[in-house]
């Protein structure tokens, strides 16, 4: 076994990325948050209120990333520790 995870299937990730796309929540959340950051005189309100929207996005971005290396981490580190365990009982 070569310690890699195996990729995830296509037919699951699509399932996965049109259930995320098809979320209403985060479409709610930037109509009624983001507005009141768009002032009334805006000469551009649709780029005023996107610039916040995409930090958002990469911000949410970058905080999955870093549970996504911090579990495969923990999953290596896991799996080494149960490793030694087992090579001590042998």
């Amino acid at each position: 076994m070569s310690g890699r995870p195996s990729p995830i299937p296509p037919h699951i990730a699509a399932r996965h990325l049109r259930r995320n796309l098809l979320n209403p929540k985060p479409s709610i959340f930037f109509v009624a948050f983001l507005p009141q950051f768009v002032g009334v005189d805006a000469e551009s309100p649709l780029l005023d209120i996107s610039a916040p929207g995409l930090a958002f996005m990469g911000l949410t971005f970058a905080v999955f990333a870093i549970y996504g290396a911090v579990a495969g981490w923990l999953r290596r580190s896991f799996a080494a520790g149960f490793g030694l365990l087992a090579a001590a009982e042998a």
